[in-house]
């Protein structure tokens, strides 16, 4: 009699775990899913971004990867260019109800990244600087030039 409750919760104690870890791999599987088309969806404005905006830049050399911060719950894109780890950046992206469904809010380059910036996007020395968009935004830009 001992021998087959020890098998019944043994049974139950896998069958349980298999259900559990199953429901942890699908999650998982969702979260790098939803990060693929995030990637997929702001890669083209992150090129477009550094074709603008900064000299000698490569697009078919920026790698990209996401970055979550869980405790705040931002998601970040990082990434190099040239294939160069000194010449690195990272994007804060938020969800939005638009038609990316997200918005980049801020950007951080690396002092090698400044140092290949276009003058006229130089706040360094430059007091009639302009203004740079974002990626999200170069993509909404593309895209309403398109429809003209």
């Amino acid at each position: 009699m001992k021998v087959n409750k020890r098998k019944s919760i043994l049974l139950i104690s896998l069958i349980i775990i298999v259900t559990f870890s199953g429901i942890y791999f699908m999650k998982y599987e969702k979260q790098k899913q939803a990060e693929e088309e995030l990637l997929k969806k702001a890669q083209p404005g992150i090129e477009m971004y550094f074709e603008k905006y900064y000299n000698g830049v490569n697009p078919k050399t920026i790698k990209t990867h996401i970055w979550v911060n869980k405790a705040m719950d931002i998601v970040h894109i990082e990434g190099t260019v040239n294939n160069d780890k000194n010449k690195d950046f990272a994007f804060t992206v938020i969800p939005k109800n638009n038609k990316l469904g997200f918005e980049i809010m801020d950007s951080v380059v690396s002092s090698d990244l400044v140092d290949m910036q276009k003058y006229e996007y130089s706040a360094t020395d430059n007091p009639n600087y302009k203004n740079m968009l974002m990626p999200d935004q170069l993509i909404e830009e593309a895209k309403s030039h398109e429809n003209k």
